[in-house]
């Protein structure tokens, strides 16, 4: 779904199939321009109540910003018990240092074994950099 503007109703039809999705295991999803707000909320929660075990998802050129990366973090992972893979692309979504303490509990998800974290193009400079390897 790369590239393309759903809209309103299209993210809503998405969040409708993923919601069917009870027995996945697996999942890869890329998406720009997607609304923030609710529909990211939504699907936030959505990707953490999945029983996945391998989750790609990719958001880059969003412009999510801090405020909306950690609230995404917060939902989506609060549950991810079964999670094993873990490809996140976060790249042009105006990230500040702030993000990083959010991002770095990633790293400490039960059960993960492989995580790639795409955070170029965004601000974290030298202090996130920190914060996220402590």
């Amino acid at each position: 779904l790369c590239h393309n503007r759903l809209g309103e109703a299209g993210e809503g039809e998405l969040l409708a199939i993923l919601s069917q999705g009870a027995r996945l295991g697996a999942l890869q999803l890329s998406l720009q321009h997607v609304g923030e707000g609710a529909t990211l909320d939504s699907l936030a929660v959505l990707l953490g109540q999945l029983p996945l075990t391998y989750l790609s998802l990719g958001l880059q050129l969003n412009r999510l910003g801090d405020t909306a990366t950690e609230a995404l973090c917060a939902a989506m992972f609060r549950d991810a018990t079964r999670l094993r893979t873990l490809w996140l692309g976060l790249p042009w979504n105006d990230l500040s240092s702030r993000v990083a303490g959010a991002l770095r509990g990633l790293f400490r998800l039960p059960g993960l074994t492989t995580l790639h974290l795409d955070l170029s193009h965004n601000d974290l400079r030298d202090e996130g950099v920190r914060i996220l390897c402590e």
